[in-house]
C-alpha cells in the first residue's frame, strides 16, 4: 500500500475510491431473491404496460387512485430488455405514485409506443416519479 499510495498520492486513490463508488450502482445480480441497491431492496418484476384507467386498476397496487390515496409502485426492479420500455403508462387520468424503482435495459422497438425509455409517459396526467434509479436505457 506504501508503493501504490507514493504513486498515486492522497488524491489519485481518492479518485480511484470515488470511482469505484460510481461504478457499484452498475452492478446488477440475476437472481430469483430481491436485489440490493445502496439502501433498497428490489423485487424482481416485468415490464408493465398501462394503456387506460381499467389496466392501472388491474395491476392490484395499493391506494384507489385519488389524490389523497394515489396507486403506489415501490421497490420493483424491472429488467426492460425486448420490452420497448421498463413502465409505459397511457391515456390515464388516476393518481400514481411510482417510487424506489429501479428500471435499466429498456431497448428502443420501431413502434410508437415502444421507444426505448425507462419510463414512458403519454397522455397522462397525475403521475409522479421519485427517488428511482432510471439507467442504461435507450432513452
Amino acid at each position: 500500500m506504501k508503493k501504490l499510495n507514493a504513486r498515486l498520492g492522497g488524491a489519485g486513490i481518492l479518485a480511484i475510491l470515488i470511482l469505484l463508488g460510481l461504478l457499484m450502482p452498475a452492478l446488477h445480480v440475476d437472481a430469483d431473491s430481491p436485489t440490493t441497491f445502496g439502501e433498497v431492496r428490489y423485487v424482481q418484476h416485468d415490464p408493465i404496460r398501462i394503456n387506460n384507467d381499467t389496466d392501472l386498476e388491474a395491476l392490484g397496487l395499493s391506494g384507489s387512485g385519488t389524490s389523497g390515496d394515489p396507486y403506489v409502485i415501490s421497490g420493483w426492479e424491472i429488467d426492460a430488455q425486448g420490452g420497448g420500455a421498463g413502465i409505459y403508462i397511457g391515456n390515464t387520468t388516476k393518481y400514481l405514485h411510482i417510487t424506489s424503482v429501479h428500471i435499466f435495459n429498456a431497448s428502443y422497438i420501431s413502434n410508437t409506443y415502444f421507444l426505448g425509455a425507462g419510463v414512458e409517459l403519454y397522455n397522462t396526467y397525475n403521475i409522479r416519479i421519485e427517488d428511482s434509479n432510471i439507467s442504461y436505457n435507450y432513452y
